[in-house]
């Protein structure tokens, strides 16, 4: 057995030869009898200088063999400083995985209450700042006095940081909600396996006989760009994978996701790359078999280079099967709908034809409208021929049935021939169907080709309605605000998306928890649109928000909801304003012969190259702080939401273009005055200011378009040039505004409010501090008064 003496002695040399960087000999003695934990006279041990000197190796076998990591991976020197602040101060990224993966505190603090994110953010270290916000580092946005920092007045490495840092604010509060998690992990050279249950994930590794680092993220989609790669018919599937190796030069793995839910019956699953190149592969797919709780387990490969990382994201896209139909005539069996078929006797059609089958699922409309069980008895049917062509002949369709205790004097056949119904006057009964029942599927006969499917008799019209919503992808939830004072000037605001049947018992959840409700409303929405939350310039959100306060919001067809919560700041009894729900305008297609699933990848990247521009409309709005009259209606002594849906986020104008002011009940726990933002008018120098008709949804007065055209009046070409480019207006679109029709003075700011359609107050200073760069004091001054005093610009 060694003595302490020979022990302490060989923990100095081991320091030393650390110190040294020779890591053979370091490996050597560490299978000596040394003591991790000794500290020479500044009070650093041997994994402080490892850090510092990048040596991997050494921190992997310290790690590997030592029993209590955390205690020695979070050993302090002198200075309060672990090993993590010697490797970000010596800008050893290499090491940080390490060092993580066996348990050291990334958030610790050393004497001076300094973090190694705040170390980092002093180096201005990108890569390690970035490492540090993946693996869950905390971030104190005011600890640098960056809350109210103008991003556009920095440049270069500040503003690469603060962007940084404020979207990972986000992110935080994502990961108090489950909506992030990640995890990092040391695989040794050994291991074949790893189960990741918190991420709904197992991984199995090809090492080649090495051991190394591997890091799993799983994000909700709303905190990625992904919704901007999509094509219409598309919708993501899954959350948001990242995975990463370090230590490897090359490596593969097996990932089993689990997912929540089925993708439809006429969708087609494909998983692509968030960023970088194609290594990404969707090798198996497999769908439970409870309908009550469904799971798909997705098997993906993923093929690495060394320090590569993959993101990549399950998306779901329609795709009709196409069929050749010949002259002779054909029997088609679609592998999508499992005993389905269409038999097309000969003579059919004079030449050959291309036919499509797609299938709307109404399995889970069943009990959405009416709450009856048995209203839709089929899947509703789609069937097109290219060219528009009609069968000379009836043709013989057989679809399953929902139930097999349905009875032939009880079903109805009804057909649309619109390319996508859209009311119910759309759908009319096929009366020569001449239906019967074999082996609990509906057999009957049609002479167009169109939407059909068999429903209920006595419940038709609830059938239409249920068809409707299956064909669109609808489904109906209630959005409902939920407020709570936390603390003094804090307050806590839930946002919930809930299918109806669920909304009341939501409710009652959150008013348990102390929190009242503001205001509800019903919305019908769909799969394949993608939905915002906008917040009105009065409620001042202490969460950072997306692009032009705006938070994009999911609600995913395999849950049913989903919940934001924010911090908003008010020095009111209780905050007043309104929460604005925007929905994408999705362009209508009716080309059913869709490109084959080959080609979903190949268009996911071209997309991702040039992301296409989403425009979104308003479709309802929230009140907060005041009494949410006129949306809910007693029916029959039951609570009924009823459906407000709007163009315009601000109430309709009258005649004469003025803002119409609704009457405004005192708010909960606040005072008797009306909401200022509410009043009919507003004057400034004598200058009535009314809703602009074209703007309406600006909040911000003097960024109005009619008000911003004031200042562009006011200014030469070269000088509205000048403000383009300091506006950050890409000098080509600069150049063709100024070559086009009419004054670049309107089309300038026309350009401005396209990127920044619903703009914030900061953007008000960035506008008078450009002016003031042109020479323009005077008209900066008279931005800046106008918008203390909530009017528009003018000079008058």
């Amino acid at each position: 057995m060694a003595s302490k003496e020979d022990t302490n002695t060989n923990s100095k040399r081991l320091i030393e030869l650390v110190k040294t960087k020779k890591s053979k000999e370091v490996l050597l003695l560490l299978k000596q009898n040394v003591d991790i934990k000794y500290t020479d006279q500044t009070g650093c041990t041997v994994l402080h200088y490892a850090a510092s000197n990048g040596l991997v190796d050494v921190i992997t076998a310290i790690g590997e063999q030592e029993k209590n990591k955390s205690k020695v991976f979070d050993a302090k020197n002198l200075e309060g400083e672990t090993a993590i602040f010697y490797a970000v101060k010596h800008n050893q990224l290499q090491v940080l995985p390490a060092l993580v993966a066996f348990g050291a505190d990334i958030n610790i603090k050393d004497k001076n209450n300094k973090s190694p994110f705040s170390l980092a953010v002093d180096k201005k270290n990108i890569d390690i700042c970035m490492f540090l916000c993946d693996v869950g580092a905390e971030v104190d946005i005011t600890e640098w006095g960056l809350a109210l920092m103008n991003i556009n007045m920095l440049r270069g490495q500040d503003r690469t940081i603060l962007e940084l840092v404020k979207e990972h604010n986000t992110k935080m509060k994502a990961r108090a909600y489950g909506l992030i998690k990640q995890k990092l992990i040391h695989v040794g050279k050994d291991c074949k396996k790893s189960i990741l249950s918190d991420l709904g994930a197992e991984v199995e590794f090809s090492t080649h006989g090495n051991s190394f680092y591997f890091y799993i993220s799983q994000t909700s989609p709303e905190y990625s760009p992904v919704e901007r790669y999509l094509e219409n018919k598309q919708r993501i599937f899954s959350d948001i994978y990242y995975t990463k190796c370090w230590g490897n030069a090359k490596m593969s793995t097996t990932m089993k996701i689990t997912i929540p839910g089925h993708a439809k019956c006429n969708e087609r699953l494909s998983v692509v790359p968030v960023e970088g190149k194609q290594k990404v592969t969707l090798k198996n797919v497999t769908n439970s078999e409870d309908k009550k709780n469904p799971i798909t387990e997705l098997m993906v490969g993923q093929t690495y280079g060394k320090d590569e990382d993959i993101q990549f994201v399950t998306v779901a896209t329609i795709l009709p099967e196409i069929f050749k139909v010949p002259k002779s005539g054909t029997t088609i069996e679609p592998k999508m709908e499992p005993g389905c078929c269409i038999q097309i006797p000969e003579g059919t059609f004079e030449s050959e034809k291309l036919l499509s089958v797609n299938i709307a699922e109404t399995y889970e409309w069943k009990t959405e409208i009416s709450g009856k069980s048995d209203v839709l008895f089929t899947n509703v049917l789609k069937v097109v021929i290219a060219g528009g062509a009609q069968p000379k002949k009836p043709v013989i369709m057989t679809l399953p049935l929902h139930s097999k205790t349905i009875k032939e004097s009880e079903i109805v056949i009804f057909s649309s021939s619109k390319a996508m119904p859209k009311e119910n006057e759309d759908w009319e009964v096929v009366k020569t169907a001449n239906t019967k029942i074999v082996d609990a599927k509906i057999v009957f006969e049609v002479s167009h080709f169109s939407w059909t499917g068999a429903a209920n008799k006595q419940s038709l019209f609830e059938s239409i309605v249920q068809a409707t919503k299956a064909v669109n992808g609808e489904r109906q939830v209630e959005v409902y605000a939920m407020l709570k004072q936390e603390s003094e000037n804090i307050f806590l605001l839930i946002i919930e998306w809930t299918l109806l049947k669920k909304a009341k018992e939501r409710r009652k959840h959150w008013k348990e928890k102390g929190y009242q409700e503001q205001s509800s409303r019903t919305l019908t929405i769909q799969n394949n649109r993608s939905y915002k939350m906008v917040f009105s310039d009065d409620l001042i959100v202490d969460d950072v928000m997306f692009s032009e306060n705006r938070m994009p919001m999911y609600f995913e067809k395999n849950k049913d909801r989903s919940t934001k919560m924010f911090h908003l700041l008010s020095s009111e009894k209780t905050p007043k304003g309104h929460i604005y729900i925007e929905r994408q305008v999705i362009p209508i297609q009716e080309n059913d012969f869709e490109p084959k699933i080959e080609t979903v990848e190949s268009n996911w990247l071209k997309n991702r190259k040039k992301p296409r521009k989403i425009e979104y409309e308003n479709c309802l709005t929230l009140p907060i702080g005041m009494q949410d009259s006129g949306s809910l209606v007693e029916v029959g002594g039951k609570r009924n939401t009823a459906t407000r849906q709007t163009k315009a986020a601000v109430d309709e104008d009258d005649d004469n273009g003025v803002r119409a002011t609704p009457k405004v009940s005192p708010a909960i726990g606040g005072d008797n005055e009306p909401n200022t933002r509410m009043r009919k008018e507003i004057t400034y120098k004598k200058y009535k200011v009314k809703v602009d008709p074209e703007d309406p949804q600006c909040t911000i007065y003097v960024l109005r378009k009619r008000s911003l055209r004031r200042i562009g009046e006011r200014l030469t070409d070269e000088e509205c040039y000048e403000l383009g480019k300091l506006l950050r207006l890409e000098k080509q679109t600069l150049d063709q505004l100024k070559k086009g029709k009419g004054t670049i003075q309107d089309k300038v700011f026309e350009e401005w409010r396209i990127k920044h359609s619903l703009p914030n107050a900061s953007l008000v200073e960035v506008l008078a501090e450009a002016l003031e760069k042109i020479g323009r004091i005077v008209e900066a001054e008279i931005v800046r008064t106008a918008h203390s005093d909530k009017s528009e610009f003018n000079t008058g």
